[in-house]
């Protein structure tokens, strides 16, 4: 599970967009399916303090078939901020 810390307090509205699940599978020789990806992106807008806090969230999971249920072998979650309240790291120069 996923959760997020410090994240600025909610101010104003909030808007959640959510993209079409899609779904690739691999099969066998006997057209069994044996894996499967399922991709998906979920968006927020978030009023808070100084304006919006957009984060978009682009979900990748690896599903193979185990005991009759999809069991999730693995995971990529990228995340990207923007907007009011994002803190940026300064670059620091080489020596």
């Amino acid at each position: 599970m996923l959760f997020e810390n410090g994240q600025p307090e909610l101010t104003g509205d909030f808007r959640a967009v959510a993209d079409p699940v899609i779904i690739s599978a691999l099969s066998d020789g006997n057209g069994q399916f044996v894996l499967a990806t399922v991709g998906f992106t979920y968006t927020t807008q978030v009023g808070v303090s100084g304006g919006t806090l957009k984060t978009v969230r682009t979900t990748a999971l690896t599903v193979v078939p185990e005991g009759g249920a999809w069991k999730i072998t693995g995971y990529d979650v990228g995340v990207i901020r923007e907007g009011a309240q994002v803190e940026v790291p300064s670059a620091t120069a080489a020596q």
